[in-house]
């Protein structure tokens, strides 16, 4: 029996895709990487800290530290998502029907703490949430299934949980 739904959230909760693609786009070419429009669609999804590690792997002369441009982006992001986002269709709903239903509703998403907080207070959905897990805690990113399974097993410790994990459709 499913107990718990955990829900991923760019571009699942919240249309973040392009606002990512802005940050990401900006702030490299502000510390003065060289990008292509096919980059982010290779590195759409995974942790930021990634996504800057395989555009230093392009741009060997930069010496730039990780962190730096990690937060630079975050910070970008979040002034955008204050600014800009809007929720997925039919995020409210989904989320009332499953509270009323007796769900236990949790978010496991690769973006970070301050993102998700950005995210889900622009979205005024942070009550909607009884568990929130950043795949910055873990080994791996998305694709690796760790952040969703870990997510599971603090949403219901004892239990078998089935989960779904509901992704947009490339």
């Amino acid at each position: 029996m499913i107990k718990t739904i955990i829900f991923d959230m760019d571009g699942v909760l919240i249309d973040s895709e392009p606002l990512w693609k802005e940050a990401e786009e900006a702030t490299l070419q502000s510390f003065g990487f060289e990008t292509e429009p096919a980059d982010f669609e290779q590195t759409w999804g995974i942790r930021t800290d990634e996504v800057v590690r395989f555009h230093l792997a392009k741009n060997p002369g930069l010496d730039l530290e990780v962190n730096a441009v990690v937060e630079a982006i975050e910070e970008n992001l979040i002034s955008l998502v204050r600014d800009k986002a809007s929720p997925m269709p039919g995020v409210y709903e989904a989320i009332s029907f499953l509270k009323e239903e007796g769900f236990a509703i949790g978010l496991a998403t690769s973006s970070s703490y301050e993102i998700i907080e950005a995210s889900l207070s622009k979205l005024n959905l942070k009550a909607a949430f009884s568990m929130l897990h950043s795949a910055q805690e873990e080994a791996y990113g998305k694709p690796h299934p760790r952040s969703e399974e870990h997510t599971s097993e603090l949403q219901s410790p004892c239990n078998l949980v089935c989960r779904l994990l509901l992704e947009k459709k490339k």
